[in-house]
């Protein structure tokens, strides 16, 4: 669920970057918010990367097939589906 509202975030932090350099032209305001919105979509990338090598890590040690129940399974795709899994 982080990952997706992180996810969702950054998708609309870009399309407000995109919005104040085609159009408004702000000079300092819009300065702002692209050194903010550059820096926060630096901190998602690093999460994201922290968040696959613990996951890699933590498949490595179980070593077998996960089972999970039905209500497990429609969280999985209730959030999975707007990612494009």
């Amino acid at each position: 669920m982080v990952g997706f509202r992180a996810s969702l975030k950054a998708r609309t932090l870009d399309l407000t970057l995109i919005w104040f350099q085609r159009g408004a032209n702000n000079g300092v305001f819009q300065e702002f918010l692209v050194l903010v919105g550059k820096m926060v979509h630096s901190d998602l990338v690093r999460q994201m990367e922290y968040l696959k090598v613990e996951n890699q890590i933590l498949r490595s040690k179980l070593g077998r097939r996960i089972s999970v129940t039905p209500s497990e399974r429609r969280r999985i795709v209730k959030y999975g589906l707007p990612l494009g899994g």
